[in-house]
């Protein structure tokens, strides 16, 4: 479906051709010749790149292989903007081949001799075939994310009182490629998978355009959907996610500027293509974070953040160490969570006995989740071991997210997960949900271990906590 815009950006151009077999991979070789090098693509291997002459590295010759570098050292986003505004426009039964400049880009296969349109032909497939393997991927996110939804909503929403609206989970569904990019799920994701995170993130604030094609709201998905319903309603999504794409990628395909502008840096141009594999791991953390963090605001958990490392040294610098020597709680170095399960005695700090914390690497700051209104449907220390363990999302990402968006205003207001701003950068902060308020609001007057009685749980009781001492 989507691969016909490639010739709808070949019109563009110019009047049809039949595409040589050489593209986009670069000219053939007999196999074991000086070209084919055993058989392999020009420029396969590390030592055929240095054998090649470096005034040759952006020419038109198909014997050298494709470089990052070429698309801007050849001005090729100017070559072809300049052509669209000096062609003359054809009118309605005109032949195309009459009413173009002599010259313009693709005109018939010999100009692929010109070295600005084979990179343009390079990134025309290299940005349909990642739309393409991105939708493949999609599917496979989709289905995953429906064997998740069960166990989610039995252990954070058993009552299922949590809804959220169809825009909202197709949102979290489309930006878990650029979720992947953020620092806070780094570590929980293949480094591929990641890097191909951080170009479509670049492209798109390049041409924001396409940003906003693919996620303008259509005003038919405001419908209000339980999640006790979402594993039935994600299996009649792929359509609708396809219609996604497939605006961004019309867009670029029938648009020369917005074509230039996303392929403006250059990654669409290198030697190996940027591909997303169908089975790409990860690639529904994001609506599973979404969607985590929307079950437990609509279940009345708030989070509570605690000291952190401010510039006046207030506090010691907050890491898993600190507070575990601080709190005397357990700690499990791979999820960053320190808690009293089993700690067999009263606390030195008077924490209840399922206090349990996050403490963010990226912020050094600390968080505990507690349930209000007396509900104790699940021990904090479970719930936080829940998300960790099942892989349900970056506890960074939900935790320091969620400060952004709520404390620092860093984002939209809470229920809208995602903005676009006037520049074409997009705000994931607010993909997480949760209701996050200041555990240490005596601080000034008190000190840390006084004054963060809602932080350490201290506040359903009269101070248990005097003079340094838990009484």
């Amino acid at each position: 479906m989507m691969q016909i815009y490639i010739i709808a950006f070949l019109a563009l151009l110019g009047r049809s051709f039949a595409i040589p077999q050489n593209i986009p991979g670069g000219r053939r070789y007999p196999e074991g010749s000086r070209g084919d090098r055993a058989g392999h693509e020009p420029g396969s291997s590390a030592a055929e790149k240095d054998f090649i002459n470096e005034e040759l590295l952006c020419s038109g010759d198909m014997s050298t292989p494709y470089n990052e570098t070429c698309w801007n050292t050849l001005k090729v986003a100017e070559y072809i903007v300049k052509w669209e505004q000096e062609v003359t426009k054809c009118q309605q039964g005109n032949n195309t081949c009459h009413c173009t400049l002599e010259g313009f880009p693709l005109k018939d296969p010999d100009s692929l001799d010109m070295p600005q349109n084979r990179y343009v032909v390079r990134n025309l497939f290299a940005i349909n075939n990642f739309f393409v393997n991105w939708y493949a991927a999609m599917q496979f996110a989709t289905s995953t994310a429906a064997l998740a939804v069960p166990k989610i909503i039995a252990t954070l929403d058993p009552e299922k009182e949590a809804d959220t609206t169809l825009e909202a989970i197709l949102t979290a569904l489309t930006v878990g490629l650029p979720f992947l990019s953020l620092p806070a799920v780094g570590a929980l994701v293949p480094a591929a998978t990641g890097a191909a995170g951080t170009l479509f993130v670049t492209a798109l604030q390049q041409a924001p355009s396409v940003t906003e094609a693919i996620w303008k709201s259509d005003g038919e998905s405001t419908q209000v959907v339980q999640m006790g319903e979402l594993a039935s309603e994600l299996g009649e999504l792929n359509g609708k996610v396809g219609e996604m794409l497939d605006r961004g990628l019309a867009i670029i395909m029938t648009n020369v500027s917005t074509f230039a502008k996303f392929a403006s840096s250059g990654s669409f141009s290198g030697p190996d293509a940027i591909s997303i594999p169908k089975e790409t791991a990860k690639l529904d953390l994001a609506f599973k974070a979404h969607l985590v963090t929307k079950a437990m605001s609509a279940n009345d958990w708030w989070v509570y953040y605690g000291p952190t490392d401010n510039a006046d040294g207030t506090w010691s610098n907050s890491t898993l160490e600190s507070n575990a020597e601080r709190y005397v709680c357990n700690t499990t170095p791979k999820d960053n969570i320190c808690d009293l399960i089993d700690s067999h005695g009263v606390p030195p700090m008077c924490q209840p006995e399922d206090w349990s914390i996050y403490t963010s690497n990226v912020t050094h700051r600390a968080y505990y989740p507690s349930q209000q209104q007396g509900r104790n449907d699940l021990p904090s220390a479970h719930l936080l071991h829940a998300i960790a363990d099942n892989e349900w999302g970056s506890l960074e990402a939900m935790m320091d997210g969620a400060y952004d968006c709520e404390v620092n205003k860093g984002g939209p207001s809470p229920g809208s997960a995602f903005q676009i701003s006037e520049d074409g950068r997009f705000s994931l902060t607010c993909l997480s949900q949760l209701h996050i308020v200041n555990g240490c609001p005596d601080v000034a007057t008190k000190g840390w271990q006084e004054g963060c009685n809602w932080f350490l749980e201290r506040h359903k009781d009269p101070p248990l906590f005097r003079n340094g001492e838990c009484v």
